[in-house]
């Protein structure tokens, strides 16, 4: 009800003032890596940025399928219905997730590979900024390999009415997304409904056990004029259900085991304004989320100790952010600071399925203590030059992590804090070329998962006496950029300390069933270095070239591999532009294997299935496909596109990952925007 008078409030909004001012420009600009508009070519970061445009042709159903193509990004799914991005090495809590600049991760969040990107509807986006390498200074805790900023399609000036549909169809799903969004004058409200049914896996007839669900997804936002600046109220809500992760039933001694309910919600009230006072550039946010989270199991040879655990995790938030110009001109000089706080708030329960009788004390545990509180405070101030020479940035923050809850009778008490600097720069060494080199340090606190552990494949004991991760990471870089050619290539490392890693401790014996039993343990010492490298080419009017590449290793102080580091990946295409309304693209997407494998990978059945030989286990396979994508845009506002998903139906599957990838399929998406007045 509460929605329905919103989306009201929404269309008797009044009409047609003046549009807002439009602006052009030759490079990409982006605002995530230093929380002020930047072009790229004028950044000494490493930053990955799908467009508006490539989201508009994208084919995909699901927000990680949209990064599966992107420089630097490596996509690990356990499942269809999640998909967790690896940036340098890292992934899970390591890596930062935002959604309009504001904190996706919580306090909740697991070890590794997870879902939770997916919670974000893509019909609801319209672009994606990356940040390659450690954001803890503007970002604070979990922004170590890098940050993933999801930004929405916000609300504008405008005469009449529009309706946006769109719609996606994926044979080897036998499914697809559809998605209306009402766009006016300062508003724009919708939703979007997705139904996927079993993957059908390359060089396989059947579909793959667990791997269909169904998920729908409602936003709506309001922008609101103000004498100085604008006031903008908008809310999320995605609800997923019966998600399966297919890994713990195909491969782990589950019979079932669903993300049911898996549900985020997002309410923000945001306030922006060009110049307030003595204050430039100003953004004032409070939000309010809360995911809920629910894990139904049922194991194979113990049905009756079948468990049911939901989890919600609320978090009431504020962000100031401000900028002032201190110099203008061809020698600019500028501050960037503010201040975030947020406190997440744990409600807890897991029961038996059918009755409580059936379970121990310890299975009927929720795995994170009911009431559970993990609280943060960061202040952070970045100092900004440019000039014909260059650009440098050097940046500070001080971070404080305060977390409460209790176990049976172990009582977690965290209070940590920490101070986080970087120092990065560009030199122009011509109007073409730029050189950039960086230090910045990475931190990452303990949060409640950590400290009380989930695990897959097994269970876990807590450990309460977890310290904080961090690192510091060296980068070196070259940019070339004119009007048909960009590139670049970094190479980085990244040293950390207290690395938290899974530890085997015992293995229990029961009902026939054996289980592994982990604690969470710092590593004294690890390493992760690596290089990237893209490209883009114009060779005439009709043809462009592109084509991207990393690699990675990881090892601990003793010389041994990291856990899920992902082998050699990279994509190269040919694209024929044949008018302004219709092109063709061929691609061929390839990724080496990765024998290098861990202690933890060797363990891991989605790497190592067969557990009895997983000593002689050679880790994941190679692979290399081709994909063809065509695009017809009839008229501004419609799209056709159509792609022919691994055209030569392998098997395979990405590192790490615990579901087979789309077999051959024909990926279908349709795009248009009706003027209803």
């Amino acid at each position: 009800m509460r929605l329905l008078s919103f989306a009201l409030l929404l269309l008797l909004a009044p009409v047609c003032p003046a549009a807002d001012p439009v602006s052009v420009t030759l490079d990409t600009v982006v605002s995530t890596a230093t929380r002020s508009q930047q072009t790229v070519a004028n950044l000494p970061i490493a930053v990955t940025v799908v467009t508006a445009e490539e989201l508009d042709e994208d084919t995909a159903s699901s927000t990680p399928d949209l990064l599966e193509r992107a420089l630097g990004v490596y996509i690990q799914k356990s499942n269809p219905g999640g998909g967790s991005p690896i940036l340098r090495g890292l992934t899970g809590k390591q890596v930062l997730l935002l959604v309009d600049g504001l904190r996706l991760n919580n306090s909740f969040y697991r070890a590794g590979p997870h879902q939770y990107l997916n919670t974000v509807d893509p019909a609801s986006l319209e672009r994606i900024e990356i940040i390659r390498g450690p954001a803890s200074v503007l970002y604070g805790s979990d922004a170590l390999g890098g940050v993933v900023n999801l930004i929405t399609r916000a609300p504008r000036a405008r005469c009449g009415l529009d309706l946006v549909f769109a719609k996606t169809l994926d044979t080897a799903y036998k499914g697809g997304a559809t998605s209306a969004h009402l766009e006016g004058d300062r508003f724009r409200v919708g939703g979007s409904y997705k139904k996927l049914n079993s993957l059908r896996a390359g060089g396989k007839l059947e579909q793959q056990a667990a791997t269909g669900y169904d998920e729908y997804a409602i936003d709506a936002a309001y922008r609101l004029p103000l004498p100085v600046g604008a006031l903008t109220l908008s809310q999320q809500y995605l609800a997923a259900n019966d998600v399966p992760k297919t890994s713990e039933v195909t491969l782990g001694s589950a019979a079932i085991y669903n993300y049911e309910p898996q549900r985020r919600s997002l309410i923000q009230l945001d306030y922006a304004a060009g110049r307030l006072g003595p204050v430039e550039r100003l953004r004032a946010n409070l939000s309010l989320s809360r995911q809920e989270e629910g894990e139904y199991v049922v194991r194979r040879a113990s049905p009756s100790k079948s468990t049911d655990e939901r989890s919600v995790v609320s978090t009431p938030a504020l962000l100031l952010q401000a900028g002032n110009t201190l110099v203008a001109g061809p020698g600019s000089h500028g501050l960037s600071y503010g201040v975030e706080a947020s406190r997440d708030r744990l409600d807890t329960r897991k029961t038996c399925v059918p009755g409580a009788a059936s379970c121990s004390a310890a299975e009927g545990r929720p795995t994170v203590p009911d009431g559970a509180s993990y609280q943060s405070l960061g202040l952070f101030l970045q100092d900004e030059w440019s000039g014909r020479w260059g650009s440098l940035i050097a940046g500070g923050r001080y971070s404080a992590y305060q977390a409460r809850g209790r176990a049976a009778e172990q009582a977690l008490a965290l209070d940590v804090s920490q101070a986080t600097g970087s120092l990065q720069g560009l030199l122009r060494l011509s109007p073409r070329w730029g050189l950039i080199a960086g230090l910045a340090q990475g931190y990452r606190a303990p949060n409640l998962e950590d400290f009380f552990g989930r695990v897959d494949f097994g269970e876990e004991i807590p450990n309460l006496e977890l310290r904080p991760e961090t690192s510091v990471e060296q980068q070196l870089g070259l940019r070339y950029r004119d009007p048909r050619t960009e590139a670049e290539l970094f190479v980085y490392q990244a040293d950390y300390r207290n690395l938290i890693e899974r530890s085997p401790s015992f293995t229990v014996v029961e009902d026939g069933e054996t289980r592994t039993v982990r604690q969470r343990r710092n590593l004294a010492e690890a390493r992760y270095q690596g290089l990237e490298f893209g490209l883009r080419h114009t060779l005439n009017r009709q043809w462009s070239l592109a084509g991207n590449g990393s690699y990675t290793q990881g090892e601990d102080q003793l010389g041994l591999p990291l856990r899920r580091v992902p082998p050699f990946n990279g994509a190269v295409s040919a694209r024929y532009q044949a008018s302004p309304a219709l092109f063709a693209e061929l691609e061929l997407r390839l990724a080496d294997g990765q024998d290098r494998l861990s202690a933890g990978d060797r363990d891991d059945l989605r790497i190592c299935p067969d557990a009895a030989n997983k000593a002689s286990c050679d880790g994941t396979p190679g692979y290399s496909l081709w994909r063809l994508e065509t695009g017809y845009q009839r008229r501004p506002g419609e799209h056709f596109n159509l792609v022919l998903e691994n055209l030569g139906d392998k098997l395979y599957k990405t590192h790490g990952s615990g579901v087979y990838a789309s077999g051959f399929g024909l990926q279908f998406a349709y795009r248009n925007t009706f003027t209803l007045f």
